[in-house]
């Protein structure tokens, strides 16, 4: 025992080099409150080209589950499976449907995260009425701020570049 008590300790040792590592610690967690560590990044809004383009890629993928209902004469059943197809894709974990994936198009909300599955399915809701209202919710595009079209204004979403 008394050689414990006599010997230097490794607390005696610690303790000089532990309050310069405290000091260094407070030091950088001041730094990283203070200071903003996001990377800017410049958001890419995508236009009506390259969202046409996506839409054909869409289209093509959706037209054979689509024409069956069709010629049977289930009209309701198209605009279902078409409303089903972009909330789905637009809510996963992908942000796209395979059209936009392809050309690098996401769908985000106002913070540039992933949509919930409700903003989903109101703006694939809202995109029959962009449609059905002589396209003029569509081409809202052209003269909006942020490219946005009637359904990206009511569910309050973003279509832009993959970073």
């Amino acid at each position: 025992m008394e050689w414990l008590i006599s010997t230097p300790h490794w607390l005696d040792a610690a303790e000089p080099p532990m309050e310069n590592q405290l000091n260094f610690l407070v030091k950088s967690v001041k730094y990283i409150l203070e200071t903003d560590l996001r990377e800017e990044v410049k958001i890419i809004h995508v236009g009506m080209i390259a969202r046409i383009e996506a839409g054909f890629i869409d289209f093509v993928l959706i037209a054979i589950p689509s024409i069956l209902f069709f010629i049977v004469g289930s009209y309701f059943a198209v605009l279902v499976i078409i409303w089903i197809y972009f909330t789905y894709f637009e809510s996963s974990k992908e942000m796209a449907t395979p059209g936009k994936r392809e050309l690098g198009i996401i769908v985000t909300n106002a913070n540039g995260e992933r949509i919930s599955l409700t903003q989903s399915a109101i703006r694939s809701f809202i995109k029959f009425f962009s449609i059905a209202l002589l396209g003029i919710g569509i081409l809202m595009i052209w003269w909006s701020e942020d490219n946005k079209a009637l359904h990206d204004y009511a569910a309050n979403t973003l279509v832009i570049q993959r970073k």
